[in-house]
């Protein structure tokens, strides 16, 4: 009698006198083997295509971070002494993001430069932009532009008078384009403007940008108020602030291509609570 069982156990391969001998015997367990290698596909295939979703939806699901370029402004954006973004602009993006599953990258760059990151794709936003800037812009301004001019503590009063008598030199950014007002503004004190960049990376680099009033190389300067009063304060310098020329809303831009990203993000900031957005204020508050 041929040794069958091993046969059986050990290979699939059986002899033939086995399956004549016993067709019986050989036709469930061929029936069988068949059965089990089809639920074996099976299941690898199912456990396959459970493993290409899980990481469709980890990776190609997941929307790409943010990348949104500022200049340093404070309260609106800066970078603090461990090198994280932080201000009011800064703070309403994280919240708004914070539940949305959508990650944002925050990079501080000269006002020039965010705006042609931008214009080049290269980045998907900027903060602080008006209509003279050339971008797409969101609806909703959290920051506007107070601009005004910044004089020696002893010429507060005198300021105005002493410009009737001869026209004052009263220094400009070249980086900025500057709305009409602010030119018409100027021209109406018959200034002669003068220009230099305004780009600063520390406080104490703002200190001196003052200096050139207490010298008098020049008589007035076109500076933010907010931002200057946060300057003048923390470094108790001899400077005032006289009455606004201009206020300008500043808005967030972004490149035409990129307008899916900007409604989303516009939606997601104008869902923000009004009280949420009062504490963020709250928090970049002089004393």
């Amino acid at each position: 009698m041929p040794s069958c069982a091993r046969s059986i156990t050990l290979t699939v391969n059986i002899n033939a006198n086995c399956k004549k001998m016993y067709p019986l015997f050989f036709a469930p367990w061929r029936r069988w083997f068949t059965l089990k290698a089809m639920h074996t596909l099976y299941a690898v295939s199912a456990i396959v295509l459970l493993m290409m979703q899980l990481w469709s939806s980890s990776s190609w699901g997941s929307p790409a971070p943010l990348r949104i370029c500022f200049e340093r402004w404070w309260p609106y954006s800066y970078v603090d002494e461990s090198m994280q973004a932080k201000g009011i602009e800064v703070d309403l993006i994280r919240y708004a993001l914070s539940h949305s599953g959508t990650d944002v990258i925050f990079t501080e760059l000269p006002y020039k430069r965010c705006v042609e990151a931008v214009s080049q794709g290269k980045l998907d936003f900027t903060l602080h932009v008006d209509e003279t800037d050339g971008l797409a812009m969101l609806d909703q301004s959290f920051v506007n532009w107070e601009l005004t001019l910044a004089v020696a503590i002893n010429r507060q009063e005198s300021f105005y008078q002493q410009a009737v008598q001869r026209s004052p030199i009263i220094l400009i950014a070249e980086e900025y384009p500057y709305p009409d007002e602010v030119y018409s503004a100027l021209k109406a004190l018959n200034a002669d403007i003068v220009t230099r960049s305004y780009y600063e990376s520390t406080d104490a680099q703002a200190k001196s940008f003052f200096a050139t009033l207490s010298d008098s190389r020049v008589d007035a300067i076109v500076v933010d108020r907010t931002w200057a009063a946060k300057i003048i304060h923390d470094f108790d310098l001899p400077v005032a602030l006289l009455n606004n020329l201009h206020i300008e809303p500043q808005y967030t831009g972004y490149h035409p291509n990129n307008e899916k990203k900007a409604l989303r993000l516009q939606h997601l900031l104008s869902s923000i609570p009004e009280s949420v957005k009062k504490e963020i204020e709250r928090r970049y508050q002089q004393p």
